[in-house]
């Protein structure tokens, strides 16, 4: 049997009564296929409808066949009929994303030829892949700025239910799915016309909002990243409100941040290129009073592993054998050797999982995290005896 889709002929209804055609099991949990359903299924990147059937949670919903299978997260007892209710906000929300969708796809066609080849309605965001170069702000702006006029245009938004052979006397904006005998085309009256078994508002004043959030590359498209309806004065209150605590920290207007933020990073890079420098001469005057040879032990309670690392590493280059170290801050102990063909795992591996280190290595380097400092210097004083031992033993 099919199942009575009420989410296109009735789409304000959130609460109905249906009948328990079939029970089944999707990977383990409960579903069960209604009679008839207002649960929109996932589909055409749009998220199913949510809600309770007989009061149990309904959580995932998909079309197979022509019969609408929900998958319930428990049991779902008795017989005869069962009340069902449709997360109306949910529901509400979708439809602001795609017929937001809708609008938008049609502006950025008409204004710059760029066609939508993707879409995607997310939880926080949605998506529109569109096949065009890469898009400035101005050219953001002036999309947005269309698309704010037809929503204040209050255009209607039109369902036809239709055959191939009067779609295709639609100026679609995209070729409706093949072998289809029966399709579902969405017009914005005299906007668009797209192809779309989704949900959506009555007129474009209902959408009420759109925000452009960014553009980015994703392969070979340019992805636009956008809120409607609700989301949308949620995102702008969001970034008014960013905006103005990143004005306080520079203490300057809104219209100043970014050119403060470009002078603060600008600056930052600059210390920190100063730092490395700074640190690589330190490393270089360690090392310079290592004797060649000869295993080198360091404690460094306050260096992080990273600056010790490249200390370790200035050590060896200047001729030490072998070099043993603790790293405070991370409470890491690192083994580095000038020759992989020492194979420092082999003897550490052992002495690190005996101290309850975590880490590994191979020949030429081995590093391991500890949970107490004890274990730490326990394990650094271990290593330093084993390797000292084969040092000496490679040298007789």
């Amino acid at each position: 049997m099919h199942t009575i889709p009420l989410y296109y002929a009735e789409p304000s209804t959130f609460a109905f009564t249906a009948v328990i055609a079939e029970r089944i099991d999707i990977d383990g949990k409960h579903a069960v296929i209604l009679d008839r359903s207002a649960f929109y299924p996932e589909g055409g990147g749009q998220p199913c409808d949510l809600g309770t059937i007989g009061g149990v949670p309904v959580e995932a919903v998909f079309e197979e066949g022509g019969r609408i299978v929900h998958v319930l997260s428990g049991e779902l007892g008795g017989e005869g009929p069962v009340e069902c209710a449709v997360n109306g906000t949910r529901r509400r929300d979708h439809a602001e994303q795609h017929t937001g969708q809708h609008l938008l796809s049609a502006v950025f066609s008409s204004l710059m030829g760029a066609e939508t080849v993707g879409f995607h309605l997310g939880e926080a965001y949605s998506t529109i892949d569109l096949a065009v170069s890469p898009l400035d702000d101005d050219a953001l702006i002036r999309v947005e700025d269309e698309v704010d006029v037809l929503v204040s245009a209050n255009l209607p938004v039109i369902v036809h239910e239709c055959g191939p052979a009067d779609a295709a006397r639609m100026p679609l904006r995209k070729a409706p799915p093949e072998g289809e005998e029966n399709l579902r085309i969405v017009e914005i009256a005299g906007t668009d016309f797209s192809p779309c078994c989704g949900t959506h508002l009555d007129s474009t004043q209902a959408i009420r909002s759109l925000c452009i959030v960014r553009a980015e590359k994703n392969k070979d498209c340019q992805r636009v990243i956008f809120v409607a309806g609700r989301r949308a004065f949620s995102e702008r209150r969001k970034a008014a409100v960013l905006l103005a605590r990143v004005a306080r920290v520079f203490a300057c207007s809104d219209s100043e941040t970014p050119g403060k933020a470009a002078s603060a990073l600008a600056r930052i890079s600059g210390l920190e290129a100063g730092l490395k420098r700074v640190r690589s001469e330190r490393a270089t005057a360690e090392a310079a009073l290592a004797a060649p040879g000869r295993l080198v032990s360091r404690n460094w309670p306050d260096r992080p592993f990273d600056e010790a690392l490249e200390s370790a590493r200035a050590l060896l280059k200047a001729g030490a054998g072998l070099v043993v170290f603790y790293s405070g801050p991370e409470m890491k102990v690192a083994a580095l050797a000038g020759d992989a063909a020492f194979a420092l795992s082999t003897t550490l591996k052992p002495l690190s999982d005996a101290a309850g280190g975590r880490g590994g290595g191979g020949g030429s380097l081995f590093q391991a995290s500890f949970a107490t400092r004890e274990a730490a210097a326990r394990f650094a004083s271990e290593a330093e005896r084993a390797l000292g031992s084969r040092l000496a033993g490679s040298s007789a």
